[in-house]
Protein backbone atom coordinates (compact mmCIF):
# COMPACT_ATOMS: atom_id res chain seq x y z
CA UNK A 1 0.00 0.00 0.00
CA UNK A 2 1.40 3.40 -0.95
CA UNK A 3 1.79 6.20 1.61
CA UNK A 4 -0.94 8.12 -0.18
CA UNK A 5 -3.47 5.25 -0.10
CA UNK A 6 -2.61 4.49 3.54
CA UNK A 7 -3.27 8.11 4.48
CA UNK A 8 -6.56 8.06 2.54
CA UNK A 9 -7.79 4.90 4.29
CA UNK A 10 -7.03 6.46 7.70
CA UNK A 11 -8.73 9.78 6.96
CA UNK A 12 -11.98 10.66 8.67
CA UNK A 13 -15.37 11.38 7.17
CA UNK A 14 -17.59 14.00 8.78
CA UNK A 15 -21.23 12.88 8.72
CA UNK A 16 -24.05 15.27 9.64
CA UNK A 17 -27.50 14.32 10.93
CA UNK A 18 -30.74 16.09 11.73
CA UNK A 19 -31.91 19.71 11.39
CA UNK A 20 -29.10 20.89 13.67
CA UNK A 21 -26.58 19.06 11.44
CA UNK A 22 -25.03 17.19 14.35
CA UNK A 23 -21.59 16.17 13.11
CA UNK A 24 -19.68 12.96 13.79
CA UNK A 25 -16.22 12.03 12.54
CA UNK A 26 -15.77 8.39 11.51
CA UNK A 27 -12.61 6.77 10.11
CA UNK A 28 -13.06 6.15 6.41
CA UNK A 29 -11.87 2.57 6.90
CA UNK A 30 -15.04 1.92 8.99
CA UNK A 31 -17.25 2.92 6.07
CA UNK A 32 -15.77 1.03 3.14
CA UNK A 33 -18.95 -1.03 2.63
CA UNK A 34 -21.15 2.07 2.31
CA UNK A 35 -22.22 2.76 -1.27
CA UNK A 36 -22.77 6.46 -0.55
CA UNK A 37 -19.12 6.98 0.42
CA UNK A 38 -17.47 9.01 -2.34
CA UNK A 39 -13.69 8.70 -2.87
CA UNK A 40 -11.75 11.81 -1.83
CA UNK A 41 -14.86 13.42 -0.30
CA UNK A 42 -14.61 13.64 3.47
CA UNK A 43 -18.13 14.71 4.40
CA UNK A 44 -21.64 13.33 4.02
CA UNK A 45 -24.89 15.17 4.70
CA UNK A 46 -27.39 12.54 5.83
CA UNK A 47 -31.17 12.95 5.74
CA UNK A 48 -31.52 10.82 8.89
CA UNK A 49 -32.58 12.20 12.26
CA UNK A 50 -29.94 12.93 14.86
CA UNK A 51 -31.06 10.16 17.22
CA UNK A 52 -30.84 7.55 14.45
CA UNK A 53 -27.46 8.94 13.43
CA UNK A 54 -26.27 8.47 17.01
CA UNK A 55 -27.30 4.80 16.94
CA UNK A 56 -25.57 4.20 13.59
CA UNK A 57 -22.35 5.90 14.62
CA UNK A 58 -22.29 4.11 17.97
CA UNK A 59 -22.77 0.77 16.19
CA UNK A 60 -20.00 1.53 13.68
CA UNK A 61 -17.57 2.16 16.54
CA UNK A 62 -18.65 -0.51 19.04
CA UNK A 63 -20.88 -3.07 17.31
CA UNK A 64 -23.57 -2.36 19.93
CA UNK A 65 -27.14 -1.07 19.61
CA UNK A 66 -27.45 1.95 21.90
CA UNK A 67 -30.59 4.08 21.88
CA UNK A 68 -30.69 7.69 23.10
CA UNK A 69 -32.05 8.19 26.60
CA UNK A 70 -35.80 7.64 26.89
CA UNK A 71 -37.65 9.30 29.77
CA UNK A 72 -37.97 6.57 32.40
CA UNK A 73 -40.81 8.48 34.09
CA UNK A 74 -43.00 8.13 31.01
CA UNK A 75 -45.71 5.43 31.14
CA UNK A 76 -44.54 2.01 29.95
CA UNK A 77 -46.92 2.23 26.97
CA UNK A 78 -45.27 5.47 25.81
CA UNK A 79 -41.76 4.12 26.34
CA UNK A 80 -42.61 1.02 24.33
CA UNK A 81 -43.99 3.15 21.50
CA UNK A 82 -40.86 5.33 21.45
CA UNK A 83 -38.53 2.33 21.49
CA UNK A 84 -40.29 0.52 18.65
CA UNK A 85 -40.46 3.74 16.59
CA UNK A 86 -36.69 4.08 16.91
CA UNK A 87 -36.15 0.41 16.04
CA UNK A 88 -38.28 0.77 12.90
CA UNK A 89 -36.33 3.85 11.83
CA UNK A 90 -33.04 2.03 12.43
CA UNK A 91 -34.27 -0.93 10.37
CA UNK A 92 -35.17 1.35 7.48
CA UNK A 93 -31.83 3.16 7.77
CA UNK A 94 -29.94 -0.12 7.31
CA UNK A 95 -31.20 -0.28 3.74
CA UNK A 96 -28.67 2.38 2.76
CA UNK A 97 -26.25 2.01 5.67
CA UNK A 98 -25.06 -1.52 4.94
CA UNK A 99 -25.00 -3.11 8.41
CA UNK A 100 -26.49 -6.63 8.40
CA UNK A 101 -25.77 -7.07 12.12
CA UNK A 102 -27.58 -3.89 13.09
CA UNK A 103 -30.48 -4.83 10.82
CA UNK A 104 -30.85 -8.11 12.67
CA UNK A 105 -30.78 -6.33 16.04
CA UNK A 106 -33.43 -3.84 14.91
CA UNK A 107 -35.68 -6.67 13.72
CA UNK A 108 -35.28 -8.47 17.04
CA UNK A 109 -36.18 -5.29 18.94
CA UNK A 110 -39.30 -4.78 16.82
CA UNK A 111 -40.37 -8.38 17.41
CA UNK A 112 -39.84 -8.21 21.17
CA UNK A 113 -41.52 -4.79 21.54
CA UNK A 114 -44.57 -5.63 19.44
CA UNK A 115 -46.29 -7.25 22.43
CA UNK A 116 -46.08 -3.96 24.34
CA UNK A 117 -47.96 -1.87 21.78
CA UNK A 118 -51.52 -1.99 20.49
CA UNK A 119 -51.58 -3.50 16.98
CA UNK A 120 -53.56 -0.52 15.67
CA UNK A 121 -50.95 1.89 17.01
CA UNK A 122 -48.23 -0.25 15.46
CA UNK A 123 -49.96 -0.18 12.07
CA UNK A 124 -50.27 3.60 12.27
CA UNK A 125 -46.62 3.92 13.26
CA UNK A 126 -45.40 1.74 10.38
CA UNK A 127 -47.64 3.63 7.95
CA UNK A 128 -46.12 6.92 9.11
CA UNK A 129 -42.53 5.72 8.80
CA UNK A 130 -43.00 4.12 5.38
CA UNK A 131 -44.70 7.23 4.04
CA UNK A 132 -41.92 9.72 4.75
CA UNK A 133 -41.07 11.50 1.49
CA UNK A 134 -37.33 11.33 2.21
CA UNK A 135 -37.42 7.55 2.41
CA UNK A 136 -35.93 5.76 -0.62
CA UNK A 137 -37.38 2.59 -2.04
CA UNK A 138 -36.61 -0.12 0.49
CA UNK A 139 -38.15 -3.39 -0.67
CA UNK A 140 -36.41 -5.67 1.86
CA UNK A 141 -37.32 -3.81 5.03
CA UNK A 142 -40.75 -2.87 3.72
CA UNK A 143 -41.60 -6.49 2.99
CA UNK A 144 -40.22 -7.61 6.33
CA UNK A 145 -42.43 -5.08 8.13
CA UNK A 146 -45.45 -6.20 6.11
CA UNK A 147 -44.82 -9.84 7.06
CA UNK A 148 -44.25 -8.95 10.69
CA UNK A 149 -47.47 -6.93 10.86
CA UNK A 150 -49.40 -9.79 9.27
CA UNK A 151 -48.19 -12.20 11.97
CA UNK A 152 -48.76 -9.63 14.73
CA UNK A 153 -52.28 -9.03 13.47
CA UNK A 154 -53.09 -12.75 13.59
CA UNK A 155 -51.73 -12.99 17.15
CA UNK A 156 -53.74 -9.94 18.20
CA UNK A 157 -56.90 -11.41 16.70
CA UNK A 158 -56.45 -14.59 18.73
CA UNK A 159 -56.52 -12.48 21.90
CA UNK A 160 -59.19 -9.98 20.88
CA UNK A 161 -61.72 -10.80 18.16
CA UNK A 162 -62.81 -7.15 18.08
CA UNK A 163 -59.41 -5.92 16.95
CA UNK A 164 -60.51 -5.91 13.29
CA UNK A 165 -63.32 -3.46 14.05
CA UNK A 166 -60.83 -1.19 15.79
CA UNK A 167 -58.37 -1.46 12.93
CA UNK A 168 -61.04 -0.68 10.32
CA UNK A 169 -61.58 2.69 12.01
CA UNK A 170 -58.08 3.63 10.87
CA UNK A 171 -58.76 4.43 7.22
CA UNK A 172 -56.33 7.26 6.55
CA UNK A 173 -53.50 5.16 5.14
CA UNK A 174 -50.62 6.90 3.41
CA UNK A 175 -48.97 3.66 2.32
CA UNK A 176 -51.55 2.07 0.01
CA UNK A 177 -49.51 -1.12 -0.26
CA UNK A 178 -49.71 -1.48 3.53
CA UNK A 179 -53.48 -1.06 3.37
CA UNK A 180 -53.78 -3.76 0.70
CA UNK A 181 -51.55 -6.12 2.67
CA UNK A 182 -53.58 -5.69 5.86
CA UNK A 183 -56.84 -6.19 4.01
CA UNK A 184 -55.59 -9.45 2.52
CA UNK A 185 -54.30 -10.56 5.93
CA UNK A 186 -57.67 -9.89 7.58
CA UNK A 187 -59.54 -11.78 4.86
CA UNK A 188 -57.12 -14.70 5.18
CA UNK A 189 -57.51 -14.82 8.96
CA UNK A 190 -61.31 -14.71 8.72
CA UNK A 191 -61.33 -17.43 6.07
CA UNK A 192 -59.29 -19.67 8.36
CA UNK A 193 -61.68 -19.00 11.23
CA UNK A 194 -64.72 -19.86 9.09
CA UNK A 195 -63.03 -23.01 7.79
CA UNK A 196 -62.14 -24.20 11.30
CA UNK A 197 -65.65 -23.46 12.57
CA UNK A 198 -67.11 -25.59 9.77
CA UNK A 199 -65.05 -28.65 10.71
Amino acid sequence: MSARSHKSSNSKVTIMFGPRRKAYEIPRSYLLDQHWLIPNVNYYDSSLDEEIGHILVHYVHTGEYHTPMIDETAPARIRGWMEIRIAIQVLLATEYWIMPGLRGIARAHIQSLTESINICHLVELVDTELSKPSLPRIPNSRQWLYNHLSKALENAFQKDKGIFDELMEFNNFEDISLYKMLTKAMVRIMDRRIFRAAL
